[in-house]
C-alpha cells in the first residue's frame, strides 16, 4: 500500500518498490478524482516503473518493461484508459492490470514522444503536481496543463488514447524505386470503436553498405503513402524502432532483390518453384489472394521450394516469404 511517507511492501522487488513510491506522488500528493480517472494514480505510477529502470539501471532493463507493457496492454484489445461510469464500481475494472497500469503507463510514454522534449516532459508532470497538491485531479486536468505547458492542443490525444478504445494496427508496406523509398501504412483499430490512431511514427531506414537513417512523419490518416528521397540502396525498413507506440504493425518489403529469391516460372502453371540465393533457411511462404485471403501457407528450410498449384484458378497473385524479422512480397500470375 502507498500510504503517505508509510509505504507497506510484500516485498522489495524493484519495480514494486518504484510503483509504491511513485505512489507518494500520484495518487498520494495529488489523488484521481474518481474511480473513473484511476489512471492518474496507477498509470502515473506504473510509469514510474519505467523511469526509475531508466534512470537506475539502463535504458535495456527500461526498454525491456515497456516491451512487456505493451505486451500486457494488448490482451485487452477493446478496452480504455478511462473508465466508463457504468464499470467505476467493478473493482477488476478499475484495477485492471492491461488498462489502469499497463496501457496508462504507454499513454504517459507515447505523450512523452509527441513532445519530444525531456525537459518539458518532467516539468509538465512537476507542474501538475504542483497545481493539484494535497488534492484531487481528473484526465482533464491534466491534459489542461499539457495544453497549456506545451502550447499544443492534446485534445486529439486523449480522445483516442485515452477515452478511446483499443489501440492501431499498421500495414507498412515499401520499395525502393531509383533514388526514392514509396511507403504505404494502411491502419485499422483493435476496436470498432475507435477505428484510427493520429501518431508520429519513426522510420528507421538500413542501408545496404551499412548505417541507417532516421525519420519521423506523422500519421494522421488511415491510408497514406508518403516518398522519400533516397540515393543509396535499402535493406530494410523498421517502423518504431523505440517501441515508442502501443500498437502491431507488419511490415513488408516489396522490393524482390535478386540475391533473395527469384520465382520460376511466372506466369506459373500446375506448380510454382522458388529459389533462394541465400540457399537454406527457417522460411514461412505464403500464397494468398489480392484480398489476402490464405490459399497456400508452408515452411521451408532448403534452398528452393515447390508449391503445387493446380487448384488455382487464372489470375494475379501474392507471394510472401518471411525469414526472422524479414518479409519479401513478390506478385505472380497463374495463366
Amino acid at each position: 500500500m502507498e500510504h503517505q511517507t508509510m509505504t507497506t511492501l510484500a516485498n522489495f522487488s524493484f519495480n514494486l518498490v518504484a510503483h509504491e513510491l511513485a505512489h507518494q506522488w500520484f495518487g498520494d500528493n495529488v489523488t484521481c478524482a474518481s474511480w473513473q480517472d484511476i489512471w492518474i494514480n496507477e498509470g502515473f505510477a506504473s510509469y514510474g516503473e519505467y523511469m526509475a529502470r531508466e534512470a537506475l539501471l539502463s535504458r535495456k532493463e527500461a526498454d525491456e518493461w515497456m516491451s512487456r507493457a505493451h505486451e500486457l496492454a494488448r490482451m485487452a484489445p477493446v478496452g480504455s484508459v478511462y473508465i466508463p461510469e457504468d464499470d467505476a464500481k467493478d473493482e477488476l475494472r478499475i484495477f485492471s492490470s492491461a488498462l489502469s497500469y499497463k496501457k496508462g503507463a504507454a499513454l504517459l510514454h507515447m505523450i512523452r514522444y509527441e513532445l519530444d522534449d525531456d525537459s518539458l516532459f518532467y516539468n509538465i508532470l512537476s507542474a501538475f503536481q504542483d497545481r493539484f497538491a494535497d488534492s484531487v485531479a481528473t484526465g482533464r486536468d491534466f491534459l489542461d496543463v499539457l495544453n497549456e505547458l506545451s502550447g499544443s492542443d492534446f485534445e486529439w490525444f486523449f480522445e483516442q488514447w485515452y477515452y478511446g478504445y483499443g489501440y492501431p494496427r499498421f500495414l507498412v508496406t515499401w520499395q525502393q524505386s531509383q533514388d526514392s523509398i514509396i511507403v504505404e501504412i494502411n491502419q485499422s483499430g483493435s476496436s470498432e470503436k475507435t477505428d484510427f490512431f493520429k501518431t508520429s511514427m519513426d522510420l528507421d531506414l538500413h542501408y545496404e553498405i551499412g548505417g541507417d537513417t532516421l525519420i519521423r512523419i506523422f500519421v494522421d490518416e488511415p491510408a497514406m503513402r508518403i516518398g522519400i528521397s533516397i540515393s543509396r540502396p535499402v535493406i530494410k525498413l523498421v517502423t518504431d524502432p523505440g517501441n515508442w507506440i502501443l500498437d502491431e504493425t507488419e511490415v513488408i518489403d516489396k522490393t524482390i532483390r535478386k540475391e533473395y529469391f527469384k520465382v520460376r516460372p511466372n506466369p506459373f502453371g500446375e506448380e510454382l518453384n522458388i529459389f533462394f540465393r541465400t540457399g537454406t533457411g527457417d522460411r514461412e511462404i505464403i500464397l494468398s489472394d489480392l484480398n489476402g485471403k490464405i490459399l497456400k501457407k508452408c515452411h521451408s528450410t532448403s534452398g528452393n521450394f515447390t508449391i503445387k498449384t493446380h487448384d488455382l484458378v487464372q489470375g494475379l497473385y501474392l507471394l510472401k516469404v518471411s525469414e526472422g524479422k524479414e518479409s519479401y512480397t513478390a506478385r505472380v500470375v497463374r495463366h
